[in-house]
């Protein structure tokens, strides 16, 4: 489970170790442009993002101002999500209480996500484009994201 970040944009997470918490930050998660969760996006993206004063997520609409919504926190079973955007990139984090679902970074390389803790890859659907995704913790979890 994605508790949120540190100070320097590493990711903490959950995890059976005896500590318990502990901060991942490898290539592909050191924050900013192509990290974890931030993915460029296409130029048919950007264009329904720039006009869009709603976005819905599985479901789950808030209005949009252009640059940052969220869900807020959701029941068990229900996914909560924080969705940022800045120059052309977009960045997604989702969590239903059981599982985290993240963007990835295009392209990204084996070695660069080696050390991810993550436990399958999968696809995050945007305005009907489909982008890679990472599931932490469970079974793929299915994100749509539409802008209006």
């Amino acid at each position: 489970m994605t508790l949120g970040r540190t100070s320097s944009g590493a990711i903490k997470i959950k995890t059976d170790s005896p500590k318990g918490l502990r901060a991942v930050d490898c290539a592909c998660c050191g924050g900013g442009v192509g990290s974890c969760g931030c993915s460029p996006m296409s130029a048919a993206v950007n264009t329904a993002i720039a006009s869009a004063t709603q976005v819905t997520v599985n479901s789950i609409s808030r209005p949009w101002n252009g640059s940052t919504a969220s869900s807020g926190v959701q029941p068990f079973g229900i996914l909560s999500w924080e969705i940022s955007f800045s120059g052309g990139t977009l960045c997604f984090f989702g969590d239903n209480g059981n599982n985290t679902v993240a963007l990835l970074p295009e392209p990204l390389t084996p070695q660069q996500c080696a050390l991810l803790p993550f436990s399958s890859t999968d696809t995050i659907t945007i305005q009907g484009e489909a982008y890679r995704s990472v599931n932490y913790f469970g079974e793929p979890l299915p994100v749509t994201i539409s802008f209006s």
